[in-house]
């Protein structure tokens, strides 16, 4: 078990890859999307509207970054229940599973 963790077990990468890619895709401000290239070659339309090509490939990487999410979170339970079952007695036990709740799981 290493001592520090990476900075991708952060709660907030998750969260910040899809706000980047929801930048990149639709715009800087939400709900206001970019026009690039011309209509119908899977750019927004005129009327601010996605198309079906776009519609279906945000919604795949909407799926993606769920199961990648969801992966990292498996990977940070494996890492926890690692460091649990190194306690040695019952009061290691505890004394490791108060210092999970007090640092967010962020440092052992």
């Amino acid at each position: 078990m290493r001592a520090t963790n990476s900075f991708l077990d952060e709660p907030a990468i998750p969260e910040a890859w899809v706000r980047l890619a929801n930048t990149l895709m639709i715009g800087p401000q939400a709900g206001t999307p970019v026009s690039y290239g011309s209509p119908g070659h899977g750019s927004f339309s005129r009327d601010g509207t996605a198309s079906e090509p776009r519609r279906r490939w945000l919604h795949r990487l909407d799926q993606w970054l769920g199961r990648l999410d969801n992966w990292f979170w498996r990977q940070q339970q494996r890492q926890r229940e690692a460091y649990l079952a190194q306690a040695t007695d019952i009061f290691d036990l505890e004394e490791r599973m108060r210092r999970l709740e007090r640092s967010g799981g962020r440092s052992y």
